[in-house]
């Protein structure tokens, strides 16, 4: 809940979206994510938490990304996501 509280504080446009990483599997996902935590101290100085908090971090991302796509098509969230 603090990266949404975060977004309606300082405003959408604030925030960027980057890929940064890409792995196979859900279990590779998951030890990628806790070394990009430790390696960008985002959870100090970011919206990122380890272990269960970060799960719901995630369905929230996910639902979001969802509403997004039904709300504007996926070409205008493709294309937001490729300006970030």
């Amino acid at each position: 809940m603090r990266l949404h509280a975060a977004i309606r504080e300082h405003g959408a446009e604030t925030f960027s979206v980057s890929h940064i990483a890409s792995a196979w599997r859900a279990g590779d996902l998951d030890e990628l994510e806790q070394i990009l935590i430790a390696q960008y101290d985002s959870e100090t100085h970011g919206y990122n938490t380890v272990g269960p908090k970060l799960i719901a971090t995630q369905k929230q991302l996910m639902t979001a990304l969802n509403q997004a796509v039904k709300r504007l098509g996926a070409e205008a969230v493709i294309a937001l996501l490729d300006r970030a």
